[in-house]
């Protein structure tokens, strides 16, 4: 196994373990060394570690079985809920020793992580009782990744256990979140919330509404008309700014570190009064940045070029700052596309992505990672998806509920003991991150030529990861 990785990534590989008895089953004990430098045997690697997970096969209601969970031996649920939830959980209930059934299988999930390592070869044994042992070869080259201010939401929280936790289960859950380089987190860093403790460990931005409630719920509804407002409906929203912007000073905030909604996915009906509120928030504090995410959907698609511009040329280029369309919006729609990249504090986009989570068909897997590709390639600083961990009922059950509600679950991942357990398509969005971070390397470098080269090749349809290790390789001889 050979990992080619910057001084300070995390990179992945998916291994399978075959029991090649067509008629016996096997019991192995499966584990992963530690790292040493190569030509210093006997000493421990500083800067290089690697853990070892193994994926769960559960049911989905529309893609049929697929590896989803990938459990450490420290996060995952007891035995029978395991043999309950997943069809291999007879197998991996007591992982690290997995039980293998003639002619069966197990996957894995090698992850590993650098943290300021000296570049070089560095390598460690994948081994397992009784089968052949693995060396796993990292080559840490002298790049080390820049950290750019980007927005990246998910528009969720994190998983959670009730009613007993673990001491260090939000530790656990922000330092994993963190990882994957999301940087927004609801509400205000309030002594003690989940948004405190990012702040105090990564780069954060916090979303606030910049209205009172009914002005959210009457907006969102379209049961207020602009021409409605009034003095004292200014006199309302200004207080409410006010006392914003007063407690975000408290909280040691600049305004850089938060923002204003009104309310979610504004469209055709609502759009001229959110422009109408955003003005009496500017016109409360014109420092306060103002989010808006238009949507426009209508039936099975979205409004046409004209229809979308009618209702936010009056105002989204001078009241929005942090722009985040729906990504379907962005598809031949040269007007609007003249609004949304417009110069601003942030542009970015989003998608309704995480109800198809579940499936690992690849173009679903990757999806996260291109993300950051295609905010890259637009010259944006920022994206998002919906959701990372929103469930709809029990997460460990696609079936549950009436098939006549089809209510998806929109998560990407799974909530254990001890904090989040991944899937593929969380640990792609952390892939689209560090792939953003060296892109961006590249251009602070000064290679525009072969920056504009890997951009052009991904447009054209190069696969990501072969884009990656080229541009890693131009970061080594540059």
């Amino acid at each position: 196994i050979s990992v080619t990785m910057a001084r300070n990534e995390t990179e992945c590989v998916a291994v399978a373990l075959t029991n090649t008895s067509c008629q016996e089953p096997r019991e192995l004990n499966v584990a992963l060394g530690q790292f040493t430098r190569v030509g210093v045997p006997n000493r421990l690697a500083a800067g290089v570690k690697g853990k070892l997970r193994v994926a769960g096969a559960i049911p989905s209601r529309h893609y049929g079985v697929n590896l989803g969970p990938l459990f450490e031996a420290d996060n995952r649920p007891g035995g029978s809920l395991m043999q309950r939830y997943l069809t291999n959980g007879a197998s991996i209930r007591d992982f690290p020793t997995v039980r293998l059934s003639p002619a069966g299988s197990a996957v894995f999930w090698l992850q590993v992580t650098s943290d300021g390592a000296r570049p070089g070869a560095y390598e460690a044994t994948l081994s397992c009782g009784g089968g052949t042992d693995l060396r796993v070869r990292v080559r840490v080259v002298d790049v080390t990744l820049p950290a750019p201010p980007v927005w990246l939401n998910t528009w969720s929280g994190t998983t959670g256990m009730f009613p007993f936790v673990y001491s260090d289960r939000a530790t656990r859950e922000v330092a994993y979140k963190q990882s994957l380089g999301i940087t927004v987190w609801n509400g205000l860093p309030e002594p003690g919330t989940q948004a405190a403790l990012a702040r105090e460990t990564g780069r954060t931005i916090h979303h606030v509404y910049g209205v009172p409630g009914k002005y959210i719920h009457g907006g969102y509804a379209g049961r207020i008309k602009p021409e409605e407002l009034t003095e004292e409906d200014e006199a309302a929203i200004a207080e409410h700014v006010q006392g914003l912007v007063s407690r975000a000073t408290e909280l040691g905030l600049s305004y850089d570190d938060w923002y204003a909604e009104l309310w979610d996915e504004p469209g055709k009906r609502n759009s001229l009064l959110y422009g109408a509120l955003a003005g009496i928030i500017r016109k409360a504090d014109p420092r306060v940045h103002i989010y808006c995410n238009p949507c426009f959907w209508a039936g099975n698609g979205v409004l046409g070029d004209d229809e979308v511009d009618e209702v936010l040329r009056p105002w989204y280029r001078e009241n929005v700052d942090i722009s985040v369309p729906l990504y379907l919006l962005l598809r031949d729609r040269p007007k609007v596309m003249e609004l949304f990249g417009a110069p601003r504090f942030v542009n970015a986009f989003y998608n309704v992505a995480s109800q198809s989570a579940k499936s690992e068909r690849a173009p679903q897997v990757e999806l996260y990672r291109r993300q950051a590709w295609d905010a890259f390639a637009l010259g944006w600083n920022g994206w998002g998806f919906y959701s990372y961990y929103a469930p709809r009922g029990n997460p460990w059950s696609d079936l549950d509920g009436s098939w006549s509600e089809d209510r998806p679950d929109y998560l990407m991942v799974y909530p254990g003991p001890r904090g989040p357990i991944p899937t593929r398509q969380s640990e792609s969005v952390r892939e689209g991150w560090e792939d953003y971070c060296l892109l961006t390397l590249l251009k602070e470098k000064g290679l525009a030529e072969e920056v504009e080269a890997i951009v052009t090749a991904y447009r054209d349809g190069e696969p990501v990861e072969e884009l990656r290790r080229r541009a890693l390789e131009a970061a080594v001889e540059s």
